[in-house]
């Protein structure tokens, strides 16, 4: 199976027009968001490299990282879960 090596950002699919393309997504968590180097495989399974070496490359959902001429893969962020958490007194929860 080929690597995808991606070095820089596209764009981000909310600010072009992509209605003739596929987008496949790479879903990634919130704290792999500022990796410079990350190997991860798509939702339709295409292995993607991404290897930003000179600087972070603080991804954000919707960012382009491939494109051809029918397919765009973008950035998906895993959206985070809360908690909350509601003690008695807060001297309870700075000690924990």
């Amino acid at each position: 199976m080929q690597v995808i090596i991606v070095k820089e950002k596209l764009g981000n699919i909310n600010s072009i027009p992509i209605d003739n393309y596929d987008i496949d997504t790479l879903v990634i968590e919130w704290y792999e968001a500022k990796k410079r180097i990350l190997h991860k495989q798509t939702k339709y399974s295409k292995e993607v490299a991404i290897k930003f070496l000179n600087k972070n490359p603080n991804l954000k959902d919707g960012d382009i990282l491939w494109q051809d001429k029918n397919t765009i893969i973008a950035v998906e962020i895993n959206p985070l879960l809360n908690s909350k958490i509601l003690p008695k007194t807060s001297g309870r929860i700075c000690y924990a």
